[in-house]
């Protein structure tokens, strides 16, 4: 597209449509195949195989968005390593648990991840059963984690 003068973002004409930049070399770390994928609309368009379900995570974690997409929220960033070891450093504490806990069926907690200027980046959300607290994921907001910790509870239901 560079050697035909084309921007980034010249075949996404739909405002509903968003874009993302993959770096090669990255996707083939991941033991993925790249290649040249044209059609008629594209003679420029590559193509990634071998990604399967377990491989989409790994692939959104290293795509940068150029454009989102109409209604698209942000995803979630990558972690630096100080926030990484300050998640690890939260999963790991055990907290003592109180008569309250014990007795309940599952309560959520949640731990804020602060970026290196001190705003916080995402919540790590846990579930505490019986004393025991299990990691279930991170999301940017409170409404997120609730919803998430909900979903979570529903699934674990009888």
């Amino acid at each position: 597209m560079k050697a035909d003068g084309l921007d980034s973002l010249h075949y996404v004409t739909d405002q509903t449509h968003g874009a993302v930049r993959l770096n090669v070399g990255d996707l083939r770390k991941l033991g993925l195949k790249v290649g040249w994928d044209p059609y008629d609309k594209n003679p420029h368009h590559g193509g990634v195989w071998g990604i399967g379900s377990r491989g989409k995570r790994r692939v959104r974690e290293i795509a940068t968005t150029v454009r989102r997409a109409e209604g698209e929220t942000l995803p979630i960033p990558r972690r630096d390593p100080a926030a990484q070891a300050q998640s690890e450093e939260a999963r790991s504490k055990s907290a003592a648990p109180s008569q309250a806990e014990a007795r309940a069926t599952a309560k959520m907690e949640t731990v804020p991840v602060f970026a290196s200027n001190g705003t916080v980046l995402l919540y790590d959300i846990y579930v505490v059963k019986e004393g025991s607290r299990t990691w279930i994921g991170s999301r940017r907001t409170i409404e997120q984690c609730r919803n998430t910790f909900d979903a979570h509870r529903r699934r674990d239901s009888p």
